[in-house]
């Protein structure tokens, strides 16, 4: 018990949430086959942080569309912890998006050897990574609620135009 126990404590240990399950056994294998970490996986983000908060990773790799709740909240909450993330997204306007605010993501679908690169490096610029990627979301979220704005305002203007019509 106690070699186990200290493998543990030498091993990386990362958080893998990917809602397809065929995609999340492939990453876990690629992740583990060299033997210097091991991988949590999880389905959903409720899963998922339960896992970050109970038996916390070195790094989460999180796909950005998760279903129910989605993925960059998810990485909002896990960076809040000290985690930080890899997004990954299959999602063309998301990944655009992202980019757009200067995201860091890895894009679906992905070989293993860049998965296993890109953890490898996220791993080794952990603190500069986690501000650069807190600040994108910020910039996202901002960016969301901007728009949000806009086009309520524009909602109003047009109703205000059709009730300006009608009394005319």
């Amino acid at each position: 018990m106690r070699e186990h126990e200290a493998l543990k404590q030498i091993m990386r240990h990362l958080l893998v949430v990917e809602d397809d399950p065929a995609v999340c056994s492939v990453m876990q294998m690629g992740l583990e086959a060299d033997g210097s970490c091991r991988v949590t996986s999880a389905e959903s983000a409720r899963a998922a942080f339960q896992i970050a908060l109970h038996d916390r990773p070195d790094a989460a790799i999180i796909d950005a569309a998760l279903p129910e709740v989605h993925g960059l909240a998810l990485t909002r909450a896990v960076v809040g912890l000290g985690i930080p993330v890899l997004l990954t997204s299959g999602d063309p306007a998301l990944q655009q998006r992202m980019a757009e605010v200067g995201c860091h993501f890895l894009v679906k679908p992905f070989g293993v050897a860049q998965l296993v690169a890109e953890t490898r490096q996220l791993l080794d610029t952990t603190s500069q990574r986690m501000t650069e990627l807190v600040a994108s979301l910020d910039r996202m979220l901002t960016a969301g609620r901007e728009l949000a704005f806009v086009i309520e305002q524009s909602r109003r203007l047009v109703e205000e135009s059709h009730r300006l019509r009608a009394e005319r």
